[in-house]
């Protein structure tokens, strides 16, 4: 027997009330998001030392060094525990040049840890002389770089020891001041993801398998299930992947493959949700817009998500292994294809965020001539857009899927996503009866396999 969905037969009432509260519950998370722990935590430190924290120069208020007196170098300490995945020192140069330059300069980084905060012996991790790129464009203060990234936690204290030279190895006159953030997991941060991802995790497990229940006890064939309930069974299928049961392994298993791995079920979980948006509204518009049989627009779009689909695969790929080459230095050569990759997928993903809005925005006239798909529509669009229209503004924080998300974005897709998804399965909930008007003979916007409300 065919089933359909609980949005063809909602009553009124009940559709306004589950409206508010899904917006209810998209401003509550919203506020939760930023009220969460800062992601990182860090130490910084100045070669200049500075009471006051400027990068000028003065007797009187700084009493550390000025490296353009000679070879400069010191130590950086930073505190690590259990909950770190990684900690990584990011430098900021700062020069009195009025001129843009760029400039090869040597860097001679010692990694040292020790085992316990109370031991005074400490062991040498890494020793590398690397040659460098800093470019300065005419400002004080030249462009971050990182330093040192360190993945593999195996010492409660860590402590970097920086020397900056020619490639001659005589002292460096174009950097002044030299400032380092020694960056870090925030534990209450990571306390919260890991309750976080676990909660959603069983309350995602929980929603498919009793969703796959009701769906046995009312048809007998995988085939004849509408297709609301075969892209519900495989958007709740993804959501499980997203929620990412093998996390807690990244604390315990050291490299960059399980990171990669949390990134990429983020990527197939967006891709199944951008393709879910789009046959979600171009079956609402089916009967009544010849764009639904141009198959040309149709595979245009799929060659779109795909693309972004390996493109964010291959970004996050390359990323990760290159962060494993510990430290990473500068503006090195192979840069200028990460960067072109980067902007390649953030243009992608922007333009698929666009067709959504548009298609969404098209098929609004012709919902309102049909009445009977109005809360479908409704129910559907509202929530689509909330998550849309936050592409927007993460793309604006220069942030689009996982890549570069600050902690209140993190907290707002992880429960965002989890959030959309139960709304909607709410929505589309099979069911066998509607209300009063229901003809059980009549096609459910397109699909021949359930029934509406008769117009």
């Amino acid at each position: 027997m065919a089933i359909s969905s609980r949005i063809d037969f909602i009553p009124y009432k009940h559709l306004v009330i589950a409206t508010v509260l899904s917006c209810i519950g998209f401003l509550l998370l919203l506020v939760f998001s930023f009220s969460a722990p800062p992601l990182h935590e860090s130490n910084r430190f100045s070669s200049y030392n500075c009471s006051d924290g400027s990068h000028t120069w003065d007797p009187s208020k700084c009493n550390g060094i000025q490296l353009n007196t000679g070879v400069w170098s010191d130590y950086m300490e930073i505190q690590t525990n259990n909950l770190n995945k990684e900690w990584f020192t990011v430098v900021r140069p700062y020069t009195t040049q009025s001129k843009a330059f760029l400039k090869k300069i040597r860097i001679n980084t010692v990694l040292e840890g020790k085992k316990h905060p109370n031991s005074k012996k400490w062991y040498i991790v890494s020793n590398f002389t690397e040659d460098s790129l800093i470019a300065c464009y005419g400002v004080d203060q030249c462009p971050s770089f990182i330093l040192v990234f360190e993945d593999t936690i195996t010492y409660s204290n860590y402590r970097v020891k920086a020397q900056f030279l020619t490639t001659m190895g005589t002292p460096l006159n174009i950097i002044t001041d030299v400032e380092f953030d020694m960056i870090k997991d925030s534990p209450a941060f990571t306390k919260l993801e890991l309750v976080m991802k676990l909660i959603l995790l069983i309350i995602s497990v929980i929603l498919m398998s009793y969703h796959m229940i009701t769906i046995q006890d009312k048809i007998v064939m995988w085939e004849i299930c509408n297709w609301d309930q075969r892209a519900l069974s495989l958007l709740m299928f993804a959501l499980i992947f997203f929620n990412n049961p093998f996390y807690p392994l990244e604390f315990l298993v050291t490299g960059w493959f399980l990171q990669f791995i949390d990134n990429l079920f983020e990527i197939v979980f967006t891709v199944a949700m951008f393709f879910y948006w789009y046959q979600m509204a171009l079956r609402m518009r089916k009967e009544r817009d010849p764009l639904y049989d141009n198959s040309t627009l149709r595979f245009s779009f799929y060659g779109l998500v795909a693309t972004y689909g390996i493109l964010a695969t291959v970004l996050y790929a390359v990323g990760s292994i290159r962060n494993e080459m510990s430290p990473v230095y500068g503006i090195p050569d192979h840069m200028t294809f990460m960067q072109i990759l980067y902007y390649m997928t953030g243009a992608i993903f922007l333009s698929i965020v666009v067709c959504i809005f548009i298609l969404l925005t098209f098929a609004f006239p012709i919902i309102m001539e049909r009445p009977i798909i109005r809360p479908r529509f409704m129910f559907f669009t509202i929530p689509t857009l909330i998550i849309v229209t936050s592409y927007l503004f993460s793309m604006f924080q220069g942030s689009f899927g996982p890549l570069g998300r600050s902690g209140p974005l993190f907290i707002f897709y992880t429960f965002g996503y989890n959030l959309y998804l139960w709304i909607i399965v709410w929505a589309f909930w099979p069911i066998e009866k509607g209300f009063g008007g229901v003809s059980e003979h009549s096609p459910i916007i397109g699909d021949t396999t359930g029934p509406v409300i008769d117009e």
